[in-house]
């Protein structure tokens, strides 16, 4: 797990525990559709969950594109 230092303030904070964002929580849930034409399951994303590893906050809001998306504003 990564530590918190005075260096990172571009990165966000949790907004319950105020902690630094340098590593959080991310699950993708997914529905798996037989698909007839293909003979095969099919996926589609129905939900993304971001989360504070320290507290558990649900952190969307500070990830509105997803944790993959973020750029640090330096």
């Amino acid at each position: 797990m990564a530590s918190e230092s005075k260096g990172k303030k571009s990165l966000p904070r949790c907004h319950e525990c105020g902690r630094i964002l340098e590593d959080v929580y991310e699950n993708e849930y997914w529905t798996y559709f037989f698909a007839e034409k293909t003979g095969k399951y099919e996926r589609e994303l129905v939900d993304i969950e971001i989360r504070c590893p320290n507290c558990g906050a649900k952190l969307r809001d500070e990830f509105p594109e997803g944790v993959c998306n973020f750029f640090s504003k330096r």
